[in-house]
């Protein structure tokens, strides 16, 4: 929905900030324009036959596409075997697996990739190597492919242990009830949060400029 969109838009003003490269700057705006470029040109290729540019992005992972389905899960993104489920769980199997959702996921992937990909470019810029900068976007860039224990729990994607596993007080609880108390988006805030605490401890002024925009 766009009210998604925007919030989505803005969080990745305050992470390209964050990260030393703007792209609420306009001296900034020639590299997210290629970033904007590439990948629309890769989208409407189906995604394949991404530029030399790209490639190189995406070999050293900056650039993910197919990162969305890894935080939308498969109930989410890709219903393995749609027509499974029972009862108004079937509606929404074909819904999900619909062109239009497809379609959703990946608008949604596209946004946070134009943002790596520019934020990348912008560094480059500035001096840093492809490599170093591929480090600092995964720094200061959301990525759902790793989490905490905690987080990936939430997301019911795995057990919580609980209690050393030699003692007799050890449990595991399992992954479908981390899913249900947290739900497919719960690593958004387990990474707001590191990028916070990364962003205070390297580059404390940063941090308090994006928490000084105006987001209402």
């Amino acid at each position: 929905n766009p009210p998604s969109h925007i919030n989505n838009m803005f969080s990745n003003i305050g992470y390209t900030t964050m990260g030393g490269g703007s792209m609420a700057n306009p001296g900034n705006w020639p590299q997210y324009k290629l970033a904007g470029h590439d990948l629309s040109e890769f989208m409407a290729a189906g995604m394949r036959n991404p530029s030399t540019r790209l490639q190189m992005w995406m070999q050293l992972g900056a650039v993910r596409p197919g990162f969305a389905s890894a935080e939308m899960g498969t109930k989410y993104a890709h219903i393995m075997n749609p027509g499974e489920a029972k009862t108004a769980s079937q509606f929404i199997d074909k819904y999900l697996q619909s062109k239009v959702q497809s379609g959703i996921s990946t608008f949604y992937d596209m946004e946070d990739q134009w943002s790596r990909y520019g934020l990348a470019e912008v560094l480059v810029k500035n001096g840093m190597t492809p490599q170093r900068a591929a480090i600092e976007v995964n720094k200061y860039m959301p990525s759902y492919q790793t989490s905490s224990p905690l987080g990936q729990f939430l997301r019911g994607k795995g057990p919580l242990q609980i209690g050393d596993r030699t003692s007799f007080m050890h449990a595991a609880i399992p992954p479908g009830v981390g899913g249900i108390l947290g739900g497919p988006f719960t690593s958004f805030p387990f990474e707001a949060t590191r990028i916070a605490l990364t962003a205070a401890r390297e580059h404390p002024w940063r941090l308090a400029a994006v928490n000084m925009m105006t987001l209402s």
